[in-house]
């Protein structure tokens, strides 16, 4: 797994000046895409530092549901993880009314504990 530049980004919406829209999203253990709705001013910084996305999201059921034993499930609330950018992932979504982009981020190994599993799918 490789983390994308900040350059990438940089460069996309250099050319891309119309995107209003990001939709970040991380695909859970059953493939189902989770994620969060950004701004244009805040892509930068998710390159930079990451995005802070709640543990339990990687240890839902098919249908959202928290699977208690997964070891990701707090008495109250749930710790945030970092996730960030994979490489190649920003994409325009030339369907959208609105002019939006999406990116898939992934726990970094380390700043994404305890929930620092491979969430990409690849064919």
């Amino acid at each position: 797994m490789k983390f994308a530049a900040i350059e990438d980004a940089r460069r996309f919406l250099e050319q891309n000046p119309d995107i209003d829209m990001i939709e970040l999203f991380i695909l859970d253990a059953n493939g189902v895409p989770r994620g969060k709705l950004l701004h244009r001013e805040e892509l930068l910084a998710v390159y930079e530092s990451g995005r802070p996305l709640p543990s339990t999201i990687l240890g839902l059921t098919v249908h959202g549901e928290d699977v208690e034993n997964s070891g990701l499930v707090w008495d109250v609330g749930d710790i945030d993880c970092r996730a960030y950018p994979l490489e190649g992932s920003l994409v325009r979504l030339p369907w959208r009314q609105i002019p939006t982009a999406a990116v898939q981020v992934s726990m970094h190994p380390e700043q994404g504990l305890p929930a620092s599993i491979a969430t990409r799918v690849t064919c």
